[in-house]
């Protein structure tokens, strides 16, 4: 990864999200490779898919997981993409149903409310 990777990278992260994840952090100073082979299957998918599928489909799998650093990425990457408070609860509310029940929402709460409160 060279210098303008990572600057590129990096500032793509704080201009959409706010701050640069911490697994981002970690694979670009530890596995570059990794996380570059990592975004080239996601941007691959979104060829054919809306972008908007990927916040979507995070918002769900960290759901499920609990990861709220994931969560709170997702949903200001669902804000920053066009999305709704609804659609973001949507994936979240449909994973804690069939999956882990209302213990799911925990994390949720946690990662996202302030988010949700102040969407405008």
């Amino acid at each position: 990864m060279t210098q303008q990777d990572r600057r590129n990278l990096e500032g793509w992260y704080e201009s959409t999200v706010g701050w640069v994840p911490k697994s981002v952090r970690f694979a670009i100073r530890h596995n570059p490779r990794f996380l570059k082979s990592q975004r080239a299957k996601w941007e691959a998918v979104f060829h054919v898919l809306p972008k908007q599928v990927a916040p979507f489909l995070m918002l769900a799998q960290h759901t499920v997981t609990g990861f709220r650093e994931g969560l709170r990425e997702s949903a200001l990457l669902a804000k920053a993409w066009g999305f709704t408070p609804d659609w973001v609860v949507e994936p979240i509310c449909g994973q804690a149903y069939y999956f882990k029940g209302l213990e799911a929402l925990e994390a949720a709460y946690d990662a996202i409310d302030d988010i949700l409160d102040n969407w405008g």
